[in-house]
């Protein structure tokens, strides 16, 4: 397979800016393993690069395959899916929806020393869920719900998911390997909002229908949150195998973007943003994560740093979280009350 030769050597000529051919030709066959005489055949044309070789040269000189795939005439052909965490179709399970979270995070490396990740959520995400499993599972049925429609799990039943072993066994494995990342996650300051939102929902439209599992949802959420404040109190995490990882914390007044994840490693970057729930985009594209994380350094003067210090603040953050909960948990409560 070639690529259109005008293609490549615009985007090729951006980023040698006014640098003569033969400085193109001599960086180029350095990059690719070939001779100059090979490299100056392509380069004027008659001959083409292959994908291969497009890759390789992207790879070296920071083009976007983004940029490429801009620039080629796309309209006609059908466009990929995506879906989260890079699965490219709907999974039949939840366990196969884990196995591709896994199969991504281990990508990562997350056990390199130079492995560091990067959050910003509005609300708690699959990774903070993972030690609760009635709050974790109300996120795989909000997740079917209203995007995967797998039949075999249509009905509200967290208890099957609890006792699949396979499952749960695999996000005990996941979990950790999130433990064992250094992190630094800005968290938005109505944390717990839209989740009881979607709670609220799901009880009066009676899709849960047990008041035993809106208690151990409760049991969950507060669970959480005393582990984020504690996490956060502290300034680092403890894996299963008894190691400390950093964390740094801040709360996000002022912006108000979707999920979005960045993972650096030895291997580069892996960076996700969310389009919808649970849907997302992803680029490995090393330009538009530099971008990112200057984005990321210039937005951290409108928050608040939580992490160790700012204890006024963090008991505030969470207080205020906790009296949330309360005030919805109180109201479904009494729902129940009145309808059942």
């Amino acid at each position: 397979m070639s690529l259109q030769k005008e293609t490549i050597l615009d985007l090729i000529k951006n980023q040698f800016g006014n640098t003569s051919v033969k400085q193109m030709q001599l960086t180029i066959s350095k990059i690719l393993n070939l001779s100059q005489a090979t490299v100056y055949n392509k380069l004027v044309g008659r001959n083409d690069f292959s994908v291969v070789e497009f890759l390789e040269i992207s790879k070296e000189l920071g083009i976007s395959i983004d940029s490429f795939l801009a620039n080629q005439k796309m309209s006609k052909e059908k466009p990929l899916m995506f879906f989260s965490d890079g699965l490219e179709k709907n999974p039949d399970s939840f366990f196969e929806y884990f196995v591709k979270v896994f199969e991504n995070v281990e990508k990562a490396n997350p056990f390199s020393a130079k492995t560091k990740a990067t959050f910003i959520c509005l609300q708690p995400h699959v990774f903070h869920m993972m030690r609760y499993p009635y709050l974790l599972y109300l996120k795989m049925f909000t997740y079917n719900l209203i995007n995967w429609k797998m039949p075999s799990m249509s009905a509200y039943d967290p208890l099957s998911f609890m006792n699949d072993e396979k499952t749960q066994k695999l996000i005990k494995k996941l979990y950790n390997a999130y433990q064992s990342i250094p992190l630094t996650e800005m968290v938005g300051h109505n944390f717990v909002h839209p989740i009881c939102s979607q709670l609220d929902y799901l009880v009066k439209s009676r899709i849960i229908k047990d008041k035993e599992q809106l208690r151990q949802i409760k049991f969950d959420l507060y669970g959480l949150l005393d582990d984020l404040e504690k996490t956060a109190s502290r300034g680092f995490r403890v894996n299963a195998e008894g190691d400390e990882t950093p964390v740094e914390m801040y709360i996000n007044k002022f912006i108000h973007v979707s999920n979005i994840i960045l993972i650096e490693s030895d291997e580069g970057g892996f960076f996700t943003i969310q389009s919808d729930v649970p849907d997302v985009l992803k680029t490995y594209d090393s330009g538009y994560i530099k971008h990112f994380k200057q984005w990321l350094d210039s937005n951290k003067e409108y928050t608040l740093n939580i992490s160790k210090t700012g204890g006024l603040e963090r008991n505030d953050f969470f207080d205020r979280n906790k009296q949330h909960i309360d005030m919805v948990m109180t109201n479904l409560e009494n729902h129940f009350k009145q309808y059942n």
